[in-house]
């Protein structure tokens, strides 16, 4: 009886403990703890292969939690192999639209460089979120906007450019009156074409100068004549 006594308060706890790790599970997602499993399980996979391992470790999760399941991949990508961070991105944003955002803001923050690059791709993947990928990734890298900007009309040529901008200004505060005078430059109508005018009258020459108003053309065989010496 005093076994029992002692044996349940042991079972009760190790039972305790385990309603707690699955209660606080879905609020470990996308923390250091996850990104570091998935560099184990990234580091297994061949460099051709890591996108499609990124893409899979994502669909495992719930797909509330995918968003941040997707930043950890990008995370671990960036710890195991930073050169497939760009065709991570893009085979995220292609198998999962909607966090296109998300995953190519943190590869952002990761590599602000190539965050023109980065935009591009996830835009080109998920064209449907191209202006939600330009703000975030304009958010994660406001230094790059302009790259941003870019990479986005590149990879989904179908957005607008006025909107992509619009969506920036949002995040980058200072281009709010730049974007103002583009749309007011690109209001101002084009210059006229050019006229045909009078023909072209010279200015009269001075003493001693030559040109094509005081010369005389000599006919052949005609002009003065000289003496032989």
């Amino acid at each position: 009886m005093l076994m029992k006594t002692q044996l349940f308060p042991k079972v009760s706890g190790c039972w305790v403990m385990a309603v707690a790790l699955a209660l606080l599970q879905p609020a470990f997602a996308g923390t250091s703890a996850q990104t570091d499993l998935f560099k184990k399980q990234l580091k297994a996979a061949k460099a051709a292969e890591l996108p499609a391992a990124a893409c899979k470790l994502v669909a495992q999760v719930k797909p509330e939690e995918r968003e941040s399941a997707a930043e950890a991949v990008v995370a671990a990508t960036h710890a195991v192999r930073p050169v497939a961070l760009v065709a991570v991105v893009g085979a995220l944003a292609r198998e999962f639209p909607a966090v296109a955002p998300a995953a190519a803001a943190k590869a952002a923050t990761l590599k602000p460089k190539d965050a023109g690059i980065i935009a591009r791709a996830a835009a080109a993947a998920a064209p449907g979120r191209a202006l939600k990928i330009a703000q975030a990734v304009a958010k994660a890298a406001p230094s790059e906007y302009a790259a941003v900007a870019a990479g986005v009309a590149q990879g989904a040529p179908e957005a607008s450019k006025e909107d992509i901008w619009a969506a920036i200004s949002t995040v980058v505060p200072s281009l709010r009156n730049a974007t103002a005078s583009a749309s007011s430059a690109a209001s101002v109508a084009a210059l006229p074409p050019p006229t045909v005018g009078p023909p072209f009258t010279g200015i009269a020459p001075g003493p001693g100068e030559m040109n094509r108003t005081n010369t005389v053309e000599i006919p052949p065989g005609g002009g003065r004549f000289y003496s032989g010496p």
